[in-house]
């Protein structure tokens, strides 16, 4: 991915929107079952992932400044488990079996508020 489709990522709602629901929609069901009981964090996992980008020091500066013009879009989905929850299970009862749980739910809230923290902390601070 270069500068140009970076930018391009960014350049709607839309787009940016979509980029969030196939991240969380990537997750298969034993790296699920085993983030709960090994209390893994996702967004390290995610970070790790795209860290060549993220910290790539000509596109960093592009990607949270796309983060900041959609930030109210982004946050309205990472702050909200049950936002979350709906896209992690729409079509997936594999999964949605797995949070149904009060160890997948105490989970779920924990890794929706760590996700966004970490985002937080990389576009803005």
């Amino acid at each position: 991915m270069d500068e140009r489709e970076i930018r391009r990522v960014f350049s709607s709602r839309s787009r940016v929107l979509s980029l969030i629901t196939l991240g969380i929609k990537q997750i298969r069901a034993e790296e699920l079952e085993n983030a709960i009981k090994s209390g893994f964090d996702p967004s390290l996992l995610i970070f790790n992932h795209l860290s060549g980008y993220m910290n790539n020091p000509i596109l960093k500066p592009i990607i949270r400044a796309g983060l900041r013009k959609w930030w109210g879009e982004i946050e309205s989905v990472l702050t909200d488990a049950r936002k979350v929850y709906g896209i992690l299970t729409e079509n997936r009862p594999d999964l949605k079996r797995i949070l149904d749980t009060e160890r997948g739910r105490r989970w779920l809230n924990w890794a929706v508020y760590q996700s966004y923290s970490n985002l937080y902390r990389y576009t803005w601070l």
